[in-house]
This record gives structure tokens, sequence and C-alpha cells, in this order.
């Protein structure tokens, strides 16, 4: 993988933690509206997953822009 590649690899890997995130909160949910467990809160792990998700999506965002600012895309 070269540099270039980066902004695409941050993106995809901060898509896989907001999926990852988001299947967490759903079986979760689930789980809680079957034994009447409401309201349900997201785990700390659900949050951190979400928060690296967005931050890692923001980051290739940035690369990519700085990328093109540059003139080397």
């Amino acid at each position: 993988m070269s540099a270039r590649h980066i902004p695409l690899a941050l993106t995809l890997l901060g898509a896989a933690l907001l999926l990852t995130a988001g299947s967490l909160f759903y079986f979760g949910f689930s789980a809680a509206e079957e034994t009447l467990d409401l309201p349900y809160s997201p785990s700390p792990l659900q949050l951190v997953l979400g928060g690296l998700g967005v931050v890692s999506i923001v980051l290739g965002g940035v690369a990519a822009i700085r990328r093109a600012a540059a003139g080397t895309a």
C-alpha cells in the first residue's frame, strides 16, 4: 500500500467501524426490546467503535482534500 491509498484506507476503515458499532447497537437494542429492558443505552464499546469510525472517515476526507490541493491526486 502506497501513500496515495491512505485516504481510501482510512475511509473504508471508518465505514467498517461504523457498521460494526451499528450492528452491535441493533442487536443490543433488539435484545433489550425482547426483555422490555428499555430505554436502551449504547455500551462504551459501541460508542468507542462509532467514534473511531467517524474520526477515521473525517481523517480520510481531510487526507484526500490535502492531496487534491497539493496536486498529487
